[in-house]
């Protein structure tokens, strides 16, 4: 017997979404692209800028979509809050790569690349949960990745962190990439926050 569906259908939810999960996880690899190949790092920065202004349109759109709407697929306090972290993942990425150019980093540290790689993975893990959501699939094993990769990113910070006070490091360096590695941080709970959302929504509607 097929499963009855109590959720309204309205595609265009789903469509803003997955969109907003994409821009995230292409804003974040343009920052790894930045951190990686630390060439024109200026240039770099207008392309990450360029998701961001795209994360900005689509939770504009989103919020447009809400006010008109009246029944919804999922509360609406849901639907915000996940439009809402969505758009902070790449909000932060922006801010860890305008902060590179700001403070005129010479060469990002190995802990950045690192940093950076597994926030990929945890925006991969969480794009493909967030289209779970349109048909109720269950994300159990991406949520559990994405707790994962959290886990790692906050082992990597430390050890990144504890590096800074370092004898060989200056405390304007140290004060430059503590402000980095924090937002790359915060970029990597955004991720953790969606998948949570994702979670709780499926097992409030499945």
């Amino acid at each position: 017997m097929p499963k009855l569906r109590l959720m309204p259908r309205d595609e265009e939810f789903f469509d803003l979404l997955e969109r907003a999960a994409n821009n995230a996880l292409e804003g974040i690899k343009r920052l790894q692209d930045m951190i990686e190949h630390y060439e024109n790092p200026q240039e770099k920065l207008e392309r990450v800028h360029d998701s961001e202004q795209e994360g900005d349109e689509i939770t504009h759109g989103m919020a447009r979509k809400l006010s008109k709407t009246f029944i919804t697929p999922m509360d609406r306090e849901d639907i915000t809050a996940l439009s809402s972290a969505l758009d902070d993942i790449v909000d932060f990425a922006e801010g860890a790569a305008e902060t590179m150019v700001l403070v005129k980093i010479d060469q990002p540290t190995h802990f950045a690349i690192e940093m950076v790689r597994n926030l990929v993975a945890a925006a991969e893990e969480v794009s493909i949960a967030v289209s779970y959501l349109r048909d109720l699939k269950d994300p159990k094993q991406h949520i559990i990745a994405v707790h994962a990769l959290e886990n790692k990113g906050d082992s990597l910070w430390r050890e990144a962190f504890a590096n800074l006070f370092e004898e060989n490091v200056s405390p304007l360096t140290a004060m430059k990439w503590k402000e980095i590695y924090e937002q790359l941080e915060e970029a990597l709970d955004a991720c953790e926050k969606v998948s949570d959302i994702v979670e709780e929504t499926v097992l409030k509607y499945a």
